[in-house]
């Protein structure tokens, strides 16, 4: 399945890009100051998901495996259907 990928911060939404199902795909996201993140993961004709904020500083790098099925994942906020 596909998933679009978006980083969200106060006051902003901005898409990252989308990862193909069983490929792998990197992100770089200008990031200038230390500031709450979270992702939102959009799988297509599927579940969202949005994670816990992350604090992020510049140059910190995050990794994040997108399973299909997002019910449940420990990752999302709201049993995996998003906020």
């Amino acid at each position: 399945m596909d998933a679009t990928i978006w980083a969200v911060s106060t006051g902003t939404r901005k898409k990252l890009g989308v990862v193909t199902g069983k490929r792998d795909a990197v992100f770089t996201v200008p990031w200038d100051i230390p500031a709450a993140l979270w992702l939102e993961i959009d799988m297509l004709a599927g579940d969202r998901c949005t994670t816990e904020a992350l604090q992020v500083d510049p140059g910190d790098d995050i990794e994040v495996v997108v399973d299909v099925d997002m019910n449940g994942s420990p990752l999302c906020r709201g049993g995996g259907e998003g906020a």
